[in-house]
Protein backbone atom coordinates (compact mmCIF):
# COMPACT_ATOMS: atom_id res chain seq x y z
CA UNK A 1 0.00 0.00 0.00
CA UNK A 2 1.41 3.47 -1.08
CA UNK A 3 1.35 6.43 1.04
CA UNK A 4 0.99 10.25 0.11
CA UNK A 5 4.38 12.14 0.96
CA UNK A 6 3.64 14.72 4.15
CA UNK A 7 3.74 17.98 2.16
CA UNK A 8 5.56 20.35 4.32
CA UNK A 9 4.09 23.93 3.80
CA UNK A 10 6.90 26.40 4.67
CA UNK A 11 5.61 29.31 6.74
CA UNK A 12 5.94 32.75 4.87
CA UNK A 13 8.58 34.77 5.01
CA UNK A 14 7.30 37.95 7.22
CA UNK A 15 7.26 41.18 5.04
CA UNK A 16 8.90 44.70 6.28
CA UNK A 17 6.93 46.49 9.63
CA UNK A 18 4.50 49.04 8.26
CA UNK A 19 6.17 52.33 8.02
CA UNK A 20 5.38 55.10 9.82
CA UNK A 21 5.16 58.48 8.74
CA UNK A 22 6.87 60.04 11.67
CA UNK A 23 7.42 63.58 9.18
CA UNK A 24 3.70 63.60 9.12
CA UNK A 25 3.65 63.26 12.55
CA UNK A 26 5.60 66.26 13.16
CA UNK A 27 4.15 68.54 10.77
CA UNK A 28 0.76 67.55 12.16
CA UNK A 29 2.30 69.24 15.43
CA UNK A 30 3.57 72.06 14.06
CA UNK A 31 0.42 72.98 12.57
CA UNK A 32 -1.32 72.50 16.05
CA UNK A 33 1.05 74.15 17.85
CA UNK A 34 1.01 77.11 15.50
CA UNK A 35 -2.26 77.33 14.97
CA UNK A 36 -2.82 77.29 18.60
CA UNK A 37 -0.55 80.21 19.16
CA UNK A 38 -2.24 82.03 16.34
CA UNK A 39 -5.59 81.82 17.81
CA UNK A 40 -3.86 82.95 21.18
CA UNK A 41 -2.34 86.46 19.12
CA UNK A 42 -5.84 86.83 18.05
CA UNK A 43 -8.28 86.26 20.95
CA UNK A 44 -5.57 88.57 22.79
CA UNK A 45 -5.74 91.53 20.25
CA UNK A 46 -9.83 91.37 19.97
CA UNK A 47 -9.68 91.36 23.89
CA UNK A 48 -7.31 93.54 25.42
CA UNK A 49 -6.34 95.79 21.99
CA UNK A 50 -5.36 99.29 22.32
CA UNK A 51 -6.79 102.71 20.71
CA UNK A 52 -6.86 105.27 17.91
CA UNK A 53 -6.91 108.62 18.27
CA UNK A 54 -7.81 111.18 15.40
CA UNK A 55 -7.93 115.17 15.43
CA UNK A 56 -10.04 117.36 12.60
CA UNK A 57 -9.59 121.28 12.51
CA UNK A 58 -13.23 122.25 11.88
CA UNK A 59 -12.40 125.94 11.81
CA UNK A 60 -9.22 128.32 12.12
CA UNK A 61 -9.14 132.11 12.95
CA UNK A 62 -5.92 134.46 12.67
CA UNK A 63 -4.40 133.12 9.70
CA UNK A 64 -5.76 134.78 7.24
CA UNK A 65 -2.79 135.69 4.48
CA UNK A 66 -4.05 139.43 4.22
CA UNK A 67 -4.70 140.65 7.78
CA UNK A 68 -2.92 138.33 9.81
CA UNK A 69 0.44 136.59 8.60
CA UNK A 70 2.39 140.11 7.53
CA UNK A 71 2.47 140.41 11.10
CA UNK A 72 5.32 138.44 13.40
CA UNK A 73 2.85 137.94 16.28
CA UNK A 74 -0.04 135.48 15.78
CA UNK A 75 -2.91 134.78 17.44
CA UNK A 76 -4.57 131.64 16.32
CA UNK A 77 -7.74 129.76 17.50
CA UNK A 78 -8.63 126.64 16.39
CA UNK A 79 -11.92 124.58 16.87
CA UNK A 80 -10.74 120.89 16.88
CA UNK A 81 -12.96 117.66 16.78
CA UNK A 82 -10.74 114.67 18.77
CA UNK A 83 -11.81 111.35 18.39
CA UNK A 84 -10.93 108.18 20.18
CA UNK A 85 -11.65 104.82 19.03
CA UNK A 86 -11.76 101.13 20.93
CA UNK A 87 -10.19 98.81 19.27
CA UNK A 88 -10.57 96.36 22.43
CA UNK A 89 -13.68 93.92 23.21
CA UNK A 90 -13.09 94.07 27.28
CA UNK A 91 -11.36 97.44 27.36
CA UNK A 92 -11.74 100.80 26.79
CA UNK A 93 -10.31 103.65 24.65
CA UNK A 94 -10.77 106.93 26.62
CA UNK A 95 -9.78 110.72 25.81
CA UNK A 96 -7.93 111.99 29.43
CA UNK A 97 -7.94 115.44 30.82
CA UNK A 98 -4.57 115.27 31.28
CA UNK A 99 -3.51 114.62 27.64
CA UNK A 100 -2.31 117.79 26.09
CA UNK A 101 -3.52 118.94 23.25
CA UNK A 102 -1.68 121.45 20.43
CA UNK A 103 -1.90 122.56 16.88
CA UNK A 104 1.54 123.01 15.33
CA UNK A 105 3.18 124.26 12.00
CA UNK A 106 5.95 122.65 10.64
CA UNK A 107 6.98 121.79 14.25
CA UNK A 108 6.27 124.73 15.57
CA UNK A 109 3.52 125.49 18.11
CA UNK A 110 0.50 128.08 17.45
CA UNK A 111 -1.88 127.00 19.87
CA UNK A 112 -2.98 124.74 23.08
CA UNK A 113 -6.23 123.19 23.79
CA UNK A 114 -8.17 123.01 27.66
CA UNK A 115 -7.71 119.56 28.81
CA UNK A 116 -10.61 117.64 26.76
CA UNK A 117 -13.51 115.98 29.02
CA UNK A 118 -13.01 112.22 29.98
CA UNK A 119 -15.26 110.17 27.08
CA UNK A 120 -14.61 106.58 26.85
CA UNK A 121 -15.30 104.28 23.78
CA UNK A 122 -16.25 100.97 24.78
CA UNK A 123 -16.03 97.68 22.41
CA UNK A 124 -14.58 97.01 19.34
CA UNK A 125 -14.72 99.30 17.28
CA UNK A 126 -16.90 102.25 19.22
CA UNK A 127 -16.12 105.75 18.84
CA UNK A 128 -16.40 108.88 21.16
CA UNK A 129 -15.51 112.09 19.88
CA UNK A 130 -15.57 115.65 21.99
CA UNK A 131 -15.07 119.30 20.66
CA UNK A 132 -12.04 121.34 22.06
CA UNK A 133 -10.88 125.01 21.38
CA UNK A 134 -6.61 125.48 20.93
CA UNK A 135 -5.98 129.16 21.49
CA UNK A 136 -2.96 130.60 21.31
CA UNK A 137 -3.13 133.04 24.72
CA UNK A 138 -0.86 135.81 24.06
CA UNK A 139 0.07 135.59 20.58
CA UNK A 140 2.76 133.26 19.20
CA UNK A 141 5.75 134.37 17.12
CA UNK A 142 6.86 132.80 14.20
CA UNK A 143 10.28 132.72 12.30
CA UNK A 144 10.42 133.90 8.81
CA UNK A 145 10.73 130.95 6.76
CA UNK A 146 7.82 129.26 8.60
CA UNK A 147 5.67 133.25 8.33
CA UNK A 148 6.84 132.75 4.51
CA UNK A 149 5.19 128.83 4.34
CA UNK A 150 1.90 129.92 5.53
CA UNK A 151 1.53 132.44 3.27
CA UNK A 152 2.27 130.25 0.63
CA UNK A 153 -0.23 127.74 1.92
CA UNK A 154 -2.63 130.23 2.43
CA UNK A 155 -2.74 131.08 -1.46
CA UNK A 156 -2.52 127.69 -2.36
CA UNK A 157 -5.91 127.57 -0.66
CA UNK A 158 -5.50 126.62 3.26
CA UNK A 159 -2.72 126.40 5.76
CA UNK A 160 -2.63 122.56 6.93
CA UNK A 161 -1.47 121.84 10.45
CA UNK A 162 -0.66 119.33 13.26
CA UNK A 163 -2.27 117.95 15.76
CA UNK A 164 -0.37 116.95 18.09
CA UNK A 165 -1.32 114.98 21.39
CA UNK A 166 0.57 114.27 24.15
CA UNK A 167 -0.56 111.08 26.75
CA UNK A 168 -0.24 111.14 30.20
CA UNK A 169 2.46 109.15 31.48
CA UNK A 170 1.27 105.24 32.52
CA UNK A 171 3.11 103.70 35.33
CA UNK A 172 6.83 103.62 34.67
CA UNK A 173 6.33 104.75 31.17
CA UNK A 174 7.37 108.49 29.77
CA UNK A 175 5.16 110.36 28.59
CA UNK A 176 4.37 109.56 24.73
CA UNK A 177 3.75 112.05 21.90
CA UNK A 178 1.29 111.47 19.11
CA UNK A 179 1.01 113.49 16.02
CA UNK A 180 -1.69 113.74 13.52
CA UNK A 181 -0.14 115.23 10.45
CA UNK A 182 -1.42 118.15 7.67
CA UNK A 183 -4.60 118.20 8.46
CA UNK A 184 -6.26 120.47 6.77
CA UNK A 185 -8.63 123.45 8.36
CA UNK A 186 -12.79 122.44 7.71
CA UNK A 187 -12.05 119.02 6.68
CA UNK A 188 -12.98 116.38 8.72
CA UNK A 189 -10.93 113.77 6.59
CA UNK A 190 -8.66 113.86 10.10
CA UNK A 191 -10.72 111.80 11.78
CA UNK A 192 -9.94 108.98 9.14
CA UNK A 193 -6.20 108.88 9.55
CA UNK A 194 -5.21 107.94 12.96
CA UNK A 195 -2.36 109.94 14.66
CA UNK A 196 0.98 107.77 15.04
CA UNK A 197 4.55 108.78 17.01
CA UNK A 198 6.22 109.43 14.63
CA UNK A 199 7.85 113.49 14.14
CA UNK A 200 9.55 113.65 11.69
CA UNK A 201 9.44 116.54 9.20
Amino acid sequence: MLRAAPIQVQPAEPGPPPRRCSACVAVFITFVILSGLLFVLVLSAALFGGQKYYVAIDTASGLDPATDLPWPVLTPEFNLTLRVTSWSVVGAACLDPAMDVAVAYRGLALARASPPPRVCARGWGRTEQVPVVASSGNGVRLPGFALQGAEADAGGGAVAVDGALTMPPKGSDNRQQLWCRAVPVGDDGGLGIPCNANSEY
